[in-house]
């Protein structure tokens, strides 16, 4: 069940794999990354990143870190790993971000549960959209999950207000229609 969890993250995170049309580059810590690239090239890149970011060579994987590596020292921000087979890019995962406390716990939580009874119910993801909308004192993130049984998943994320008394809170909404 993890697993799947784990699937359903990547999948709102990055997207589709390159096989469904999407461009092979990703930019990880201010440098591009281009699949099938040698690694050789993916280092020439990585040393020109300058000391903000630290490397940690595991075998064929590279962790980049923002800050210190995780030894006791002052926090870091993991910004992603680079994977690689024969020396080419077969793999570029790039970290959003975090989310620690239970609020987080419970965002995840509502996010998992809404895709995952979505698909036990034999919906698939159609299409993914993200919008942004501005309104008088907010700006708001609009994700939207079209699924193919007549059923919408909403995320809004607001992001900015011109008003102190904004609550921001993260809703995540199940909308199911008829065509």
């Amino acid at each position: 069940m993890l697993s799947r969890w784990y699937l359903i993250l990547i999948l709102i995170l990055i997207g589709p794999a390159p096989s469904f049309g999407q461009p092979e580059t990703l930019w990880l810590a201010g440098a591009p990354f281009k699949l099938g690239m040698s690694k050789n090239d993916a280092m020439q890149s990585l040393n020109k990143l300058g000391s903000r970011y630290k490397l940690q060579e595991q075998g064929d994987m590279i962790s980049i870190a923002e800050g210190s590596l995780p030894t006791g020292g002052p926090p870091f921000r993991m910004a992603g790993t680079l994977q690689f087979k024969d020396d080419k890019l077969v793999s570029i995962n790039k970290n959003w971000g975090g989310f620690e406390g239970d609020q987080a716990k419970a965002l995840g939580k509502a996010i998992y549960s809404v895709l995952d009874n979505a698909i036990k119910e034999g919906n698939s993801i159609a299409v993914i959209q993200a919008e942004t909308f501005h309104s008088p004192g907010e700006i708001s993130l609009h994700i939207t999950f079209h699924l193919t049984k007549g059923k919408l998943i909403f995320i809004t994320v607001p992001t900015a207000a011109d008003t102190q008394n904004l609550t921001y809170s993260v809703s995540v909404q199940e909308v199911l229609y008829t065509k």
